[in-house]
């Protein structure tokens, strides 16, 4: 997954395959499909320097089930369910 960042002080909107459009606020980036990465009009806005297109995969770990814990329902820290009305 490839990541686009604005590194403009406006917001801007991106244009990406299929007619649609991604639009970042100043500073902000977003994952875009390696497919997107090669779209003419998108690499026109990196060699202007409004944006910065950067693989994200490389940048990842690989750090398993992404930190997070798998508990089940029976293993909710203290135990209660509560229902109805409060």
């Amino acid at each position: 997954m490839n990541t686009v960042t604005n590194k403009t002080n406006k917001p801007m909107k991106v244009p990406l395959p299929g007619g649609k459009v991604l639009r970042l606020a100043p500073g902000k980036s977003a994952p875009i499909v390696p497919k997107a990465a090669e779209f003419k009009p998108l690499l026109a806005l990196v060699e202007a320097g409004e944006i910065e297109l950067s693989d994200s995969a490389r940048r990842a770990s690989g750090g398993g089930a992404g930190g997070k814990s798998m508990r089940s329902s029976s293993e909710r820290p203290g135990g209660i369910r509560h229902f109805g009305d409060r």
